[in-house]
């Protein structure tokens, strides 16, 4: 990357030896402001070759922090956190239990702390901290004098360098869990006209025979259209019959695949669907798949939050599924388990979505790890980081 081009914006630097910086950076990371929350940011690397951003994950405190049902999500937990290759990993407690509460183990809250203290090849009692929704301490101070006997005031995050950085950069967040998915409310009657030209298509939805094939090659080649587009979807200048056609195509597995694969790596969805299309959804699977690219995922993430609103009712499963897909592959639990929410109004069984269900519900991240999330760009570690006496050795 050549970071004397004005039109690259390099990367924020993030320095974890100033807790104010993590705790401001988080909201961004995850695209909210966590409430009842813990979340885990795990680093990979070393102090020598350098510091890389690793797992991020969110979970309910009354999941985690559960004495039955949790203890599965815990484990679970830990061995994504292993297998990502966390060398240093911070924990941050989001809840309105009050501190000495917290420490003494008392509420989901105090059981979580509890239980991640008693993880001695992860865990490090300073590298923990309970934010309130007004102040925030840390569990152990690295350093006295540090926390205020009632911890520090949240304002303190605004003022730091890297939220400065994340709004240069033009990155925002969510104020709350329910904010992170904004579904535009749309002409009703356009609706209307989407509405009547999806039902006519679907009656004349060809299932087998000789022009099977040609059905799903115009699917095919509206999808291409929409995706080659320069910009957004220009929602003026696409007739009703064009936006019935890409809702339409979703509800065929195969074009739903090829439109995923696409987004995912950039191909068209004709070549995703054609011989090498299994191929390539093979590695937008693998390990070593591609990355999340951002604008690539925004332009179709808009396109589809518009396309659900223009659906009759009962009849936007296959859009949340493909949406909830996009945003676990991006990296965005969060937004990713709204949308399968979504989905399940419409089809509890949507096999895609049962699929998602499963990785939401367990941490499992994308198989190319997290992607920058809200982030278009990750961030640079800076070298002032918590030694590694107590990292992951397993």
């Amino acid at each position: 990357m050549d970071n004397n081009d004005p039109d690259i914006t390099p990367p924020a630097i993030l320095r974890l030896d100033d807790p104010a910086e993590l705790l401001a950076y988080l909201p961004y990371r995850i695209g909210f402001w966590p409430t009842e929350s813990a979340v885990l940011l795990s680093l990979r690397g070393d102090q020598a070759s350098g510091w890389r951003p690793g797992l991020v994950a969110r979970v309910d405190l009354a999941d985690i922090g559960a004495d039955t049902h949790g203890e599965h999500l815990r484990t679970e937990l830990l061995n994504h956190l292993y297998a990502d290759g966390a060398r240093l990993t911070f924990l941050v407690i989001y809840t309105a239990t009050g501190y000495d509460d917290v420490r003494r183990g008392r509420s989901a809250a105090g059981r979580t702390l509890t239980w991640w203290l008693a993880q001695p090849e992860i865990a490090d009692a300073s590298r923990a901290w309970v934010v309130s929704p007004e102040r925030y301490r840390c569990v152990e101070c690295r350093q006295e004098p540090c926390c205020p006997d009632q911890g520090h005031h949240l304002q303190r995050l605004e003022s730091s360098a890297i939220a400065a950085e994340m709004i240069y950069q033009g990155m925002s967040y969510a104020p709350s869990r329910d904010q992170v998915l904004p579904v535009p409310a749309p002409d009703p009657q356009t609706r209307a006209r989407v509405v009547r030209a999806s039902g006519k298509l679907r009656r004349q939805r060809i299932v087998r025979g000789a022009h099977r094939q040609e059905w799903l090659d115009e699917l095919t080649r509206r999808w291409d259209r929409f995706l080659a587009a320069p910009a957004a979807l220009d929602r003026e200048g696409v007739s009703g019959t064009d936006l019935a056609a890409l809702i339409v195509a979703l509800e065929e597995v195969a074009v739903r695949d090829a439109v995923l694969v696409a987004v995912a790596t950039g191909v068209s969805v004709a070549r995703a669907r054609g011989p090498a299309g299994i191929a390539m959804l093979d590695q937008v699977f693998s390990p070593r798949g591609p990355a999340p690219q951002q604008d690539r995922l925004h332009r179709a993430t808009e396109g589809l939050l518009y396309l659900s609103g223009l659906t009759a009712r009962g009849r936007s499963a296959s859009i949340w599924a493909v949406l909830a897909w996009l945003a676990w592959f991006e990296g965005n639990g969060a937004r990713a388990d709204l949308c399968l929410v979504r989905c399940a109004q419409d089809d509890p069984d949507h096999r895609l979505a049962m699929l998602i269900r499963r990785a939401v519900d367990h941490g499992i991240p994308p198989p190319a790890g997290p992607g920058p999330g809200p982030l278009r760009e990750p961030v640079t570690i800076c070298a002032a980081t918590p030694d590694a006496r107590s990292s992951a050795t397993r």
